[in-house]
């Protein structure tokens, strides 16, 4: 199938042929396991505490062994790494070999998943390992050694630490769940994008100047004083007979 084969195919024609593919790939896996366990059990027969090449001698097992993982798994695994393998390893060794090749990505999130619940966890221990330190010491009052106090709490704490570990991580195994893809379609709604024309440069020029004339219109006028103006030494406007100054002017101020 070519990739414009693809570009031609509605989405749930492309989610039905990716669910195909992964279930004949696991089919696959599991046919090669199963391979893998019929190998050896013929290698080791009864056998479970003695070595490969213990078990096998020189009769070419192991080199017909190591080009069957060449050619199916395209891993190389030289003889000499191969004849120091009891069953246990060499099972734990192979099977590991078949889920890097048929499930590389869970491989890769597990490993990452593993390596930061360590880190994170032995930072804790390193800090707790601080506080017994500094802590330890005071067991002295007791009659009891603090090196041997220290080396116990350490150890208690160490099991401690590794104990977590396998809770978080079978916790994070029970918390993993599907995508929903019906919730993340309903999350986010596809809307048409609208683009509207940009304006001209002469249509540009238009508004600024309107923009400017109005600016003008709308400059508040100044103030002024129309009335006539009366003397201070003028008679008053009220009809008193006295001055401008001596009346009015007198009372407004």
């Amino acid at each position: 199938m070519t990739l414009d084969d693809v570009k031609n195919k509605q989405r749930e024609e492309i989610r039905e042929l990716l669910v195909n593919y992964s279930r004949e790939h696991r089919k696959q896996a599991a046919g090669t396991e199963n391979e893998v366990r019929e190998k050896i059990d013929t290698l080791f027969g009864d056998e479970s505490d003695a070595t490969l090449a213990q078990v096998t001698g020189e009769n070419g097992a192991i080199a017909s062994l190591s080009e069957w993982l060449e050619r199916t798994l395209h891993v190389r695994m030289e003889e000499d790494e191969l004849k120091k393998l009891d069953r246990r390893q060499l099972e734990q060794k192979l099977i590991g070999v078949v889920d890097d090749h048929y499930r590389p990505e869970m491989r890769s999130m597990e490993r990452a998943m593993l390596l930061s619940i360590v880190d994170s966890s032995w930072k804790d221990h390193l800090l707790a390992m601080d506080h017994l330190r500094s802590s330890v010491s005071l067991v002295g009052y007791a009659q009891v050694d603090p090196k041997v106090e220290y080396k116990r709490e350490g150890m208690k704490l160490f099991d401690q630490m590794w104990e977590s570990i396998g809770q978080r991580t079978t916790d994070l195994i029970f918390r993993m769940e599907l995508l929903d893809e019906g919730f993340v379609s309903s999350t986010f709604k596809e809307t048409s994008a609208i683009h509207q024309e940009g304006p001209t440069t002469t249509e540009i020029a238009r508004q600024q100047n309107q923009a400017i004339q109005g600016s003008h219109e709308q400059k508040p006028e100044t103030i002024r004083n129309i009335g006539s103006r009366v003397g201070r030494n003028e008679p008053c406007p009220c009809g008193s007979g006295k001055k401008y100054k001596s009346c009015c002017r007198r009372k407004t101020a």
